[in-house]
């Protein structure tokens, strides 16, 4: 299921941020190739792999501190277990991304196909997006065909409001519900907001 976007907030309320989640978001530690605190799954040398390279190079740089993800068309992905198993979780993502020439990579849940965005260009991406469904799974996977991009950093936190006691997600309801426009809504569409 594809991630709506950022809902709005309760009128007068306020954005809050929680703690980073990412552990080595920076890149800046590696073990044999690989970035400390990621699961790396697909490789298959040398046509598939992720590789440390310095920041705006691409697959084969010899510099550090930068990510490159690099497939001739198989798919390979990055993940760590950070998100809440509960549904209905908000995250503020930001990625940096320095070199680019094919492919895309798809930021999310790979275990419920929530997708908070795609990255296919250079530039700092910021996305927000809710995990609708159950699962911890933070993900970076190749989605195009040929894919080489390198990424410089990656920041996860989750969203609060603030003056909010807590955000019920409501995961399960039988029949339909109508919106105040005549809109059917279903069990994802729906944020409960509990008011101190």
């Amino acid at each position: 299921m594809a991630s709506r976007r950022y809902k709005r907030l309760p009128s007068g309320h306020k954005e809050q941020l929680g703690p980073e989640l990412v552990v080595n978001g920076d890149f800046s530690a590696w073990t044999a190739d690989n970035p400390d605190g990621w699961s790396v799954f697909g490789e298959s040398l040398p046509n598939t792999e992720v590789s440390e390279v310095g920041s705006g190079e691409g697959h084969g740089g010899t510099g550090t501190g930068s990510c490159n993800f690099y497939t001739t068309g198989v798919n390979i992905y990055t993940s760590q277990d950070i998100l809440n198993p509960f549904g209905g979780t908000r995250y503020k993502i930001v990625i940096k991304c320095s070199f680019v020439s094919g492919g895309t990579l798809s930021i999310g849940d790979d275990i419920n196909s929530t997708c908070f965005g795609i990255i296919s260009a250079t530039g700092i991406h910021t996305l927000r997006g809710i995990n609708e469904n159950f699962g911890n799974i933070f993900q970076i996977k190749r989605t195009g065909a040929a894919t080489n991009i390198t990424i410089d950093s990656v920041s996860v936190k989750e969203i609060f409001v603030e003056g909010v006691d807590e955000i019920l997600s409501i995961s399960a309801q039988s029949g339909s519900i109508l919106d105040r426009w005549g809109n059917t809504l279903t069990p994802t569409d729906m944020t409960v907001y509990k008011f101190s």
